[in-house]
């Protein structure tokens, strides 16, 4: 015959059992004899003298976190008056579309700048690609990478076939 398990007795309705004090309510605990008041009296004193819930949480010597989870348990309506946070004011924007516009706009007179001549001509690199690539099948990235990393002279470079590229 199997044997059933015997389950542990349930608490009654409406009794709690009480749960073990976390690191978190010791370090509580010692701060509050250590500055013989309660913490969130300590906490509304941080508060008054403008230091923001991060710069308290280091004074404290908590983890902003710690003190974040212990402000929502213990103060979830939020009746300290905290200071905004100083990065609110120096927060950058968000790069808009005229700056990224902008960036291609440099890559492209970049690319423009290179200049390469060829057989008494004077273009940029990437004009010549634009004219040489549908009978020679080398791109732009080939081209300077033949020119710069290289040191290809200009006409083999441009006007050599990649490996396996047939018109």
């Amino acid at each position: 015959m199997p044997r059933t398990p015997i389950a542990p007795p349930r608490p009654a309705l409406g009794s709690r059992r009480r749960r073990a004090p976390t690191p978190l309510d010791r370090h509580v605990a010692d701060l509050e004899i250590a500055w013989g008041r309660p913490f969130l009296a300590i906490l509304a004193h941080c508060a008054d003298a403008g230091l923001t819930r991060r710069e308290t949480a280091r004074v404290l010597c908590m983890t902003p976190r710690a003190l974040y989870r212990w402000l929502a348990r213990h103060d979830p309506a939020g009746a300290l008056p905290w200071p905004a946070p100083r990065r609110a004011a120096r927060e950058r924007p968000a790069p808009s579309a005229t700056r990224a516009h902008r960036v291609r706009e440099s890559w492209r007179q970049r690319a423009e700048r290179r200049l390469i001549t060829l057989d008494g001509e004077t273009r940029s690199l990437a004009e010549w690609v634009r004219e040489l690539q549908p009978a020679t099948g080398v791109c732009y990235g080939l081209a300077h990478a033949r020119l710069v990393r290289l040191g290809w002279p200009a006409p083999l470079a441009l006007r050599r076939p990649p490996k396996g590229w047939a018109p």
